[in-house]
């Protein structure tokens, strides 16, 4: 089974998909913003990373400011993690924000929109 790094800001957003892949019997570790995501990359033993495009870089008490967060996390998964499958979930996407994405990391081929069905989510991942 793998270990699959989901992040994304609004938890409740992937709540049914983090369940139902748990339950499929795989890990799930969920991170609320991209530099707890990136600290997950930093350890090595993702196999999957399914990340929202727009989200923060860091979450603080006080403010939490939204940025491309996810785009960070596919460049980094392609420098310290080129085996790891990654996609981008997110409301919709930019065609360019689809080529820099392919630009920081040529292993990624899914997007996934939110309203998908999460069946639907895990057969296209081949999970």
């Amino acid at each position: 089974m793998a270990l699959i790094l989901i992040a994304d800001d609004r938890k409740e957003d992937v709540q049914d998909l983090i369940e139902e892949l748990e339950h499929k019997g795989h890990s799930v570790v969920y991170c609320g913003c991209s530099r707890d995501a990136q600290g997950e990359i930093h350890h090595g033993h993702i196999n999957f990373g399914i990340f929202d495009l727009m989200m923060p870089r860091y979450r603080e008490d006080t403010e939490v400011s939204a940025d491309l967060g996810g785009l960070l996390l596919i460049r980094e998964a392609a420098r310290r993690l080129p085996s790891a499958k990654v996609a981008l979930y997110t409301s919709g996407i930019e065609e360019r924000y689809q080529k820099l994405a392919l630009e920081m990391n040529p292993n990624l081929p899914i997007y996934i929109k939110r309203e998908t069905p999460i069946q639907k989510i895990i057969d296209d991942l081949g999970l």
